[in-house]
């Protein structure tokens, strides 16, 4: 995975560039796909991510690969035909699922990435689309924004 280190300046210019400029969506730097890359922010972390390919990375800190999970219980989400991921730092053994609350291991809850699995749904996501194609892409296929 080759990833350069990014500022908290240069995460501001790429958050503004997508959401306020509405330039087209990001291609991850890993995987070379695009829709599912870019900037975010939880709390005061800053950082880029893709939900294809699971690479991670904070301003100013190496990149990480993340592990593909899927909780699956009736509550859990659907994303262009496939369960919702929810992706966690390797040194996670549990999470709290965000849609039923019940304690998920790691382990048994484990999937391939989206990468590595030609057969995947997301793997059907139009690549390089405008921002405003991206938006009605995503509101045609149940999500409120641009996914990223």
């Amino acid at each position: 995975m080759i990833m350069k280190t990014f500022s908290a300046s240069d995460w501001d210019e790429e958050f503004r560039a997508v959401f306020a400029r509405k330039v087209s969506p990001p291609t991850c730097t890993a995987c070379q796909r695009s829709g599912f890359y870019g900037p975010r922010k939880a709390g005061n972390r800053l950082y880029q991510m893709c939900k294809f390919c699971g690479v991670y990375q904070e301003a100013d800190k190496d990149p990480v690969q993340l592990i593909a999970t899927v909780h699956g219980c009736h509550q859990w989400p659907q994303v262009v035909g496939a369960p919702y991921i929810w992706w966690v730092q390797p040194f996670e053994s549990r999470y709290s699922c965000p849609s039923c609350g019940s304690e998920v291991e790691v382990s048994s809850a484990t999937i391939k990435r989206p990468l590595d699995d030609r057969d995947h749904p997301w793997w059907s996501v139009p690549q390089g689309m405008t921002f405003a194609q991206a938006r009605q892409y995503w509101v045609e296929h149940g999500q409120p924004r641009v996914y990223l």
